[in-house]
């Protein structure tokens, strides 16, 4: 069962945070494209062999 903690009533505030940050990740080196079609090549087709196996 689990607890409706959002109907708790709010006694006290303690403290409160709130920042505004740029998470842009810079350029980087793909290592492996999971959205690749990969039936193409001799090696993607064996890959989905094994996979499905």
């Amino acid at each position: 069962v689990m607890a409706d903690v959002a109907k708790l009533p709010v006694l006290d505030i303690v403290s409160a945070v709130h920042f505004t940050a740029d998470l842009t990740l810079g350029r980087g080196e793909v290592v492996h494209d999971y959205l690749a079609d990969h039936s193409r090549s001799a090696a993607g087709a064996k890959a989905l062999e094994k996979a499905g196996a």
